[in-house]
């Protein structure tokens, strides 16, 4: 059972709300549309509601043109707050309209960071994870650029920007090192390319060791702090002490070592590299 902390002021609606992303944040996706349907017969246009219905859907792969609707419902609401809707919009959307998209909630967080700073006090947690959050958006679009709008004019020039952005924001994201790493393929940089995709692996990929080979038993151990293993996952953290990046990052990565022709991957024999492709 969910314990809610219960304002008096609070309507129904709202606490359904508050128990629906409870739900979902367990994992819990057919019990919260119960507590969010309810909650939008109460009240149809929250943008709150609406957004989480959209969320709901986008995760269950149900129907994602009904998410559509309820994304864009929730922008007609409130239009000018909530960049969230407006990344998942950006994922939904393609061309130039999933740059606006995007652009227009990196609007809204880059104003939130801002307001931040005015008051003088800029929670740890909340600012980087908000330049996390603006950092992955210039990468949806300079993923934009370098697929569906690649032969505009000054493509090439809004990918390297985007990129340049992203990594301002999040020096360490993984999602931008790889997208550079894409990026530098498309204009026949396969060394630039590698580059990157080295700089992304440094920082959560370490190779299984192997009984016959005991310098690299060693390696392994040191990136490791000799605490973990190469198989070790724990909470989503990698060996090395970074996150682990999500799962379709990884299939790209693969797919992009492959592509660069790199079938040894840090010392990691090839039979290791087909290994993990084929647990992807």
């Amino acid at each position: 059972s969910l314990s809610v902390c219960v304002c008096p002021h609070w309507s129904h609606s709202a606490l359904f709300f508050l128990q629906a992303e409870e739900l979902l944040a367990s994992f819990q996706p057919e019990v919260a549309q119960q507590f969010i349907d309810r909650a939008l017969t109460m009240q149809p246009e929250n943008a709150r509601g609406l957004e989480c219905k959209a969320l709901l859907l986008m995760d269950t792969a149900e129907d994602m043109a009904e998410a559509r609707a309820h994304l864009e419902r929730a922008v007609a609401v409130q239009p000018d707050e909530g960049a969230q809707k407006f990344m998942y919009l950006g994922q939904l959307s393609e061309g130039q309209e999933a740059v606006d998209f995007y652009t227009k909630g990196i609007q809204l967080m880059a104003a939130e960071i801002d307001e931040l700073t005015e008051f003088g006090e800029q929670p740890e947690e909340e600012a980087v994870s908000l330049n996390e959050q603006i950092s992955s958006a210039f990468c949806g679009i300079a993923e934009v650029y370098l697929t569906e709008l690649c032969d505009e004019e000054g493509a090439q020039d809004a990918c390297l920007a985007c990129m340049e952005k992203a990594l301002a924001y999040d020096p360490m994201n993984t999602q931008a090192m790889q997208t550079m790493a894409s990026i530098q393929i498309s204009m026949q940089q396969p060394d630039q390319a590698l580059e990157w995709l080295t700089k992304s692996l440094d920082l959560w990929f370490v190779p299984t060791p192997t009984d016959d080979d005991p310098d690299e038993l060693v390696a392994v151990e040191a990136a490791a702090a000799g605490e973990a293993t190469a198989e070790s996952e724990v909470d989503g953290v990698a060996p090395t002490g970074h996150e682990l990046p999500p799962y379709e990052l990884r299939i790209n990565c693969a797919k992009l070592l492959l592509e660069l022709e790199q079938y040894e991957v840090r010392s990691c024999r090839s039979k290791t590299t087909q290994l993990w492709l084929g647990t992807l």
